[in-house]
């Protein structure tokens, strides 16, 4: 035993082989939280996964949930991750093509939801729709994530 001590305490300038019973005494003294799970493993967050995709790729899932598709990658990925969770606005019911956004109140269940209308070209000087439209309930519609990405939420 002494003699596997000293041979610890040398500054060895490359790992020894023969040291596998020391791993193995680590593991039998690691907590419980340390030590490596043996079975199925951790499924990769939804940012991880979605961090590994292009940037038109997530533009796309965005367009195909009628989703603001602009931004970088990072907030492309936050926008994702917040739609996912609790859902988007839907279309205003009224005109069709705008989408339902929150008047915020200094007042927490005074807050109202409204349609601010939308363009109706993308050139600059074109004209722009205002809608009217103020309601105090809405219903989000889920988020839908393409099933060929194989994501898991």
């Amino acid at each position: 035993m002494s003699s596997k001590r000293d041979r610890d305490k040398e500054d060895l300038p490359y790992e020894s082989d023969d040291d596998d019973d020391a791993d193995s005494d680590y593991e039998t003294h690691m907590p419980a939280s340390k030590k490596s799970k043996k079975g199925a493993p951790k499924p990769l967050s939804l940012r991880v996964q979605l961090n590994a995709l292009t940037v038109p790729v997530l533009k796309n899932i965005l367009r195909s949930n009628h989703q603001n598709p602009f931004g970088n990658k990072a907030e492309l990925i936050s926008r994702i991750i917040y739609l996912v969770r609790h859902g988007g606005y839907p279309r205003c019911p009224k005109c069709k093509f705008g989408r339902l956004k929150k008047s915020l109140h200094r007042r927490k269940n005074q807050s109202k939801f409204y349609c601010p209308g939308f363009p109706t070209g993308f050139r600059e000087g074109d004209s722009f729709y205002r809608c009217n439209y103020v309601t105090d309930t809405c219903e989000k519609e889920p988020f839908v994530l393409p099933a060929a990405l194989n994501l898991i939420a």
